[in-house]
């Protein structure tokens, strides 16, 4: 491009440099400043195309010698000033637009594999921004281990007593009963059974161990001895079983009718206490006892402390029995799968009596005077009887006797003492009833 050919000024023109050169001067400035922006932005790339740099001159340098030449045309510098004004206002926008794509141009061609500077240095850290909202509670934690057990509480009330427990076995067997008792089954311990008068030093003391001031009476009369108040209390009505108390002093005697067990020492004073009797049930063997027998205490049907001896041929039912005067007397039955006439007596062990005149199970019996009356029943071959036996136990060694029949044939049936010569009969397969009387017979 020929730059001779720039619009200048007359020779000898002493004005000041119009618009355009100051236009002129502030392109320049920019091209030099933008040359300086691209030599930076060309660091990283040395190889930029030397023939970009030259036509964006090129084409700037144009732009402006168009200017000038279009103002150099035209007479009216004040119309065209404007109008001038106007195209260069148009062809710098042109030229930043140029430049601008060129730019785009050039980095996307020459630098779309430039690598990457290096990175800048960091900022300072920002300040602490406010704490955000609670976030929602997160799961449940593992149970932790078990503490240590703490120490033991009190002790609870004690509960309310279990039940009874099933009886002990029996104990052993007691020493045998005092000379002149005829009836060796007997309860162990009781200090007075049968065993005749116990005399004590002192007034009398009941079975507690108080004094006896109860159930007392004095005897009329003076009493030289203690052998005369014992007879005299002997006598007294009511005194059997109880005592009576000597006071050597005084000469008195006196009777009791309550319990009286022992004397409390004091001198002068006898306490004499009476022969005791006690009362009990015996239970004979029966089906499923296996021979067992059992003593109870009267009245009070407490387990009496004796232990008869188990009857040798094991289960034993259906029989009669009777208390003689060496014991239980047991007849007739079933045992050994057996209908029986034999008869056992019990004492510290079983033996055999004298056996009954006919095989008798399921027959009932009576005492009679002297005598015990054993009647009806079933034979061995399982008839019912009508007929009845004696045994007279007056004599030195008993022996049986028939004796009167009944009105029917009966068995299981009921006889029941009135008196010593009247017994009541009902049951045994009839429904009559009768009154037996040792002189008339049954009416």
């Amino acid at each position: 491009m020929d730059y001779t050919q720039l619009p200048g000024k007359n020779d000898g023109d002493t004005k000041k440099p119009s618009h355009l050169i100051l236009i002129l001067l502030a392109a320049v400035c920019c091209l030099a400043v933008w040359n300086t922006w691209l030599t930076m932005a060309q660091a990283n790339n040395t190889q930029m195309n030397a023939g970009l740099q030259k036509e964006l001159m090129e084409s700037y340098l144009q732009t402006i010698f168009h200017a000038l030449h279009n103002r150099h045309h035209h007479d009216n510098l004040n119309r065209n000033k404007r109008s001038v004004l106007g195209q260069l206002d148009e062809h710098l926008e042109s030229l930043t637009n140029l430049i601008d794509g060129a730019i785009q141009d050039a980095c996307a061609e020459k630098c779309s594999s430039c690598p990457a500077g290096p990175v800048g240095p960091s900022g300072p850290v920002g300040l602490v921004g406010p704490a955000g909202p609670v976030g929602p509670s997160g799961p449940a934690g593992a149970a932790g281990l078990g503490g240590l057990a703490g120490p033991a509480g009190p002790a609870g009330p004690a509960g309310p007593a279990g039940p009874a427990g099933p009886a002990g076995p029996d104990g052993p067997p007691g020493p045998p009963c005092p000379a002149g008792h005829s009836d060796p089954i007997c309860p162990v311990g009781s200090p007075h059974l049968d065993q005749g008068t116990v005399s004590f030093p002192g007034s009398c003391l009941d079975s507690h161990g108080q004094d006896q001031n109860t159930g007392i009476s004095q005897l009329a009369g003076v009493y030289e001895t203690g052998e005369g108040c014992l007879t005299a209390c002997e006598s007294e009505e009511g005194a059997s079983g109880s005592g009576c108390e000597y006071h050597a002093g005084t000469k008195t005697c006196h009777s009791h009718t309550h319990d009286v067990d022992t004397g409390n020492g004091d001198s002068g004073y006898t306490c004499y206490v009476l022969e005791q009797i006690d009362y009990v049930l015996f239970i004979g063997p029966g089906y499923g006892s296996n021979g067992q027998s059992e003593v109870l205490n009267l009245p009070s049907l407490t387990r009496a402390n004796c232990t008869p001896p188990t009857f040798p041929y094991g289960n034993y039912y259906g029989y009669v029995a009777t208390l003689m005067s060496e014991g239980p007397l047991l007849c007739g039955g079933h045992y050994r799968s057996t209908y029986q006439s034999t008869c056992h007596l019990a004492g510290k062990e079983w033996i055999a009596s004298t056996p009954m005149k006919t095989i008798r199970r399921g027959a009932e019996a009576v005492t009679l005077g002297d005598a015990w009356w054993v009647t009806g029943g079933f034979d061995g071959s399982a008839n019912t009887l009508a007929t009845t036996e004696l045994l007279l136990t007056n004599l030195t060694s008993p022996e049986w006797a028939p004796h009167i029949d009944l009105p029917h044939i009966l068995r299981h049936h009921c006889l029941v003492k009135l008196n010593t010569t009247h017994v009541f009969l009902t049951g045994g397969g009839t429904a009559a009833s009768f009154i037996f009387s040792t002189s008339t017979g049954f009416v």
